[in-house]
């Protein structure tokens, strides 16, 4: 065999190696985290509150601690500025952790 063509080969594996690594790292990278939270989505009613809104997630944990997630990852500066039709993440840790 010439040695172009060893060289030929020897760099086609080279990148078929190279390519299926990548291939193998960006898979590990798009699969998704682990979470200990549970994401619920409301939309607000007329006459919700935040309050009430988070109370019926009282049972995984503190009601004050909710409400301040939900204020963090909504940017809800404000809680008595909820609007109707508005959509709001609630995130609760997951029982037994």
């Amino acid at each position: 065999m010439k040695p172009k063509a060893k060289a030929a080969i020897i760099a086609t594996a080279l990148i078929t190696a190279g390519i299926l690594t990548a291939g193998a790292i960006w898979g590990e990278r798009t699969k998704p985290e682990p979470t200990d939270y549970l994401t619920f989505e409301h939309v607000v009613y007329t006459g919700d509150s935040l309050w009430s809104l988070c109370e019926r997630y009282s049972g995984y944990e503190d009601i004050q601690d909710i409400i301040q997630r939900v204020r963090e990852d909504n940017g809800i500066k404000e809680p008595g500025a909820l609007q109707p039709g508005q959509k709001i993440k609630v995130r609760v840790k997951k029982l037994g952790r």
